[in-house]
């Protein structure tokens, strides 16, 4: 459906699908929470973002996703911007400018993401996809989702175990806290 909205160019729609999954969340109680550390200017970021689309398709009725943007250039309006480009505008946004977030969860590089359970345990740490092997380094095609491959495990087969995985991209530049 979200490639028939691009084709159409009709925002409208996209902004219906938006306030229905809004309504679905706080209709069911969002237990879990999905914090993805990105960047509107790393390419990986950008690339993840068909990615993120797919895993939210699938799990919007468990699964709050968070889009926390720790690069201080960032703002409100390009972050919106950025998600919208795959129609995910309905994701919570975090300026992560005092780079709390970052810190508390020990992001180090977006795109990166950190699956926490309603229990506040980080279930899940690191890349959305293998897509990348390094910087610059684009495979032709993804052979592991580790994120949908762990959430799958996590809803469908009550797996609780923690899992890490090195996420490759852009690095976060840490300023000093106060």
């Amino acid at each position: 459906m979200k490639v028939c909205l691009k084709i159409l160019g009709i925002s409208l729609i996209s902004s219906v699908l938006s306030i229905a999954k809004s309504s679905a969340q706080s209709e069911s109680e969002v237990q879990d929470s999905l914090y993805v550390f990105m960047s509107e200017d790393c390419p990986i970021s950008q690339y993840m973002l068909k990615a993120l689309a797919q895993i939210d398709d699938e799990y919007y009725q468990r699964l709050e996703v968070i889009a926390v943007f720790p690069i201080r250039s960032s703002s409100k309006s390009s972050a919106q911007e950025f998600l919208a480009s795959e129609g995910l505008s309905f994701f919570k946004i975090i300026l992560d400018h005092n780079q709390e977030y970052s810190r508390r969860y020990e992001a180090r590089v977006v795109p990166e993401c950190k699956f926490v359970s309603r229990d506040g345990l980080v279930r899940y740490s690191g890349r959305i996809t293998d897509a990348y092997s390094d910087l610059g380094r684009k495979k032709h095609r993804s052979e592991t989702h580790d994120l949908q491959k762990y959430l799958e495990a996590f809803y469908k087969h009550g797996q609780k175990e923690i899992e890490k995985t090195e996420a490759i991209g852009c690095k976060i530049t840490f300023f000093p806290s106060h």
